[in-house]
């Protein structure tokens, strides 16, 4: 989504229904208010609904005031890599599973580039039990090799691995993936790993990227739901590393048009398409 000098606004999906902007602003400083007005008149162009999905606070603000509807969806976990103290009483948990992996014997490896293990890191990929799209995370060879990865090795097999999307400030885990055989703690050791790789580069923000909210379903149909989003584990995981907590939004003009979007995204998270390698 561009604005009229042609310069980038933010990252759009087109869906079935819907045209969704995800997350916030790319520019730093952006008035939310201009992507949003772009993004409605995109959305009518393609005859879609526009909403925005894991948006922060201020531009669930913008959208307030143009009268939108505006619903927390989820709450991030993120943390400054630089105070990082694996020491301190709130990670106890969390020292608890690192002490364990480390007992396993496990190499650790921080990579990018063309000297990733792009084959392995697919097979692992490929054993995952729960395939999920669009915001959740899908293996690209192509958006891997520039991603920040952080890999496990037990003897010679990989068992674990993470990549991070990197801006120049800041760092947003994207993919976790661990095989059936990976020691226990071995996902809290090489999140704390790449903790501490992020502090040495004066990363200011780590983001543990974020887990659903509580909807206020009846019980049958809430304990289905974080049976299928596995939200319980995700929060006790990222829960372990004491982070601070941000709530993120969904918003769309209507309460109509959110409930068009949610019906979108929730076919694009739950039926992932395959990943496709950009064209040169």
């Amino acid at each position: 989504l561009c604005n009229a000098h042609h310069l980038p606004l933010s990252m759009v999906a087109l869906t079935g229904q819907s045209l969704i902007m995800l997350s916030d602003p790319l520019r730093r400083g952006q008035d939310p208010a201009i992507a949003l007005h772009a993004l409605d008149r995109a959305a009518e162009d393609r005859l879609r609904v526009p909403c925005v999905y894991k948006c922060g606070g201020r531009t669930a603000a913008a959208a307030r005031r143009l009268g939108w509807s505006v619903m927390p969806v989820s709450h991030e976990a993120w943390l400054d890599p630089r105070r990082f103290d694996l020491g301190s009483p709130s990670r106890r948990q969390l020292r608890r599973q690192v002490r364990k992996a480390e007992k396993s014997d496990l190499a650790l490896v921080s990579d990018w580039g063309a000297a990733l293990p792009l084959a392995e890191m697919r097979a692992l990929a490929d054993t995952r039990e729960k395939a999920r799209g669009f915001s959740m995370g899908v293996f690209s060879a192509f958006y891997v090799a520039g991603q920040r990865c952080h890999l496990a090795y037990h003897g010679d097999r990989l068992v674990a691995f993470l990549t991070f999307h990197e801006s120049h400030d800041e760092q947003t885990l994207d993919l976790v993936v661990h095989g059936a055989d990976a020691p226990q703690g071995t996902m809290h050791l090489l999140v704390t790993h790449a903790i501490e790789a992020a502090a040495d580069e004066d990363c200011t923000r780590l983001s543990l990227a974020a887990v659903p909210r509580d909807w206020p379903l009846p019980k049958p149909l809430a304990q289905r739901f974080r049976s299928l989003s596995g939200s319980d584990g995700l929060r006790r995981f990222k829960a372990s590393f004491a982070p601070s907590w941000e709530t993120l939004y969904v918003a769309a003009p209507t309460p109509a048009n959110l409930g068009l979007a949610a019906v979108d995204l929730a076919d694009r998270i739950t039926r992932p398409r395959e990943a496709r390698t950009p064209r040169s």
